[in-house]
């Protein structure tokens, strides 16, 4: 468990009153090799009645732009907590929005058949509705978003057939949201 700096802990406060997450909460804190700062992220088991049984929910802490990426995974949570420590990285250069698809570079991700994320509303999550898509911090604005990882062909069917059919897709198919479903 990494001790935080007090924004990030406010942060971390933040996720704990609206998600449907447990008492405890790992920390983590990584440093990239092309920047000079300190990235922190999170990981805390969701509860059971969230509807993710054994899943994690990862967000990162917004160490250094203004949005916290979050994520669901049922395995492998420091490797999703160092995916969302480059997407943090990644916004601050680029300044990113909701429905924004950025492609994930990242060969353990590319050996799992996942090349890219979307990012949605919270809200997309079933029991994250008090999670807000914007929120003051410590009089710092948040933004939320909830961070969907993509194959190489869900990415190929949302540039065909744009976000919309995407999304319908997805709900017609039942696609889980979790970006790994075991251990591996």
């Amino acid at each position: 468990m990494v001790k935080l700096p007090r924004f990030q802990a406010a942060v971390l406060a933040k996720v704990f009153d609206s998600a449907p997450i447990h008492e405890e909460a790992v920390t983590l804190e990584f440093k990239l090799s092309d920047s000079a700062d300190v990235f922190h992220v999170a990981y805390a088991r969701l509860t059971d009645e969230a509807g993710y049984r054994d899943s994690y929910l990862v967000f990162s802490l917004a160490s250094v732009a203004n949005r916290v990426f979050m994520t669901v995974t049922a395995g492998r949570p420091r490797e999703v907590a160092r995916a969302l420590a480059n997407l943090e990285e990644y916004d601050r250069q680029t300044s990113l929005s909701g429905g924004s698809v950025i492609r994930v570079p990242d060969q353990f991700f590319g050996t799992h058949g996942l090349t890219a994320v979307l990012l949605l509303r919270p809200s997309t999550l079933n029991g994250f509705d008090d999670v807000e898509d914007s929120s003051e911090v410590q009089g710092r604005r948040l933004d939320f978003s909830l961070t969907l990882f993509l194959t190489e062909a869900e990415l190929e069917f949302k540039r065909l057939h744009g976000h919309d059919a995407l999304m319908s897709r997805f709900d017609a198919e039942g696609r889980d949201v979790r970006t790994f479903m075991s251990e591996q």
